[in-house]
């Protein structure tokens, strides 16, 4: 899937200019398509990840977005 293919990208290219909300944004995203085109333990795994690592840095309401989809 093209847009797959190019939030990667995005999370990449964020975490690697150390821009933090991006790379969250676009992980959330990802996590959000697999859940819901039925990747649901890749989707889990992402979100999982994303939001202890989102709620360390203090990214409170990404942290709270990923759980909330995770649970779907």
């Amino acid at each position: 899937m093209q847009a797959t293919k190019r939030l990667k990208a995005i999370a990449v290219d964020a975490a690697t200019s150390g821009f933090l909300l991006g790379q969250f944004e676009s992980r959330l995203a990802l996590g959000e398509i697999e859940m819901k085109s039925g990747q649901i333990a890749a989707g889990r795994t992402r979100l999982a990840a994303l939001e202890k690592e989102a709620s360390e840095k203090g990214f409170i309401l990404i942290a709270r977005k990923a759980q909330r989809n995770a649970g779907d």
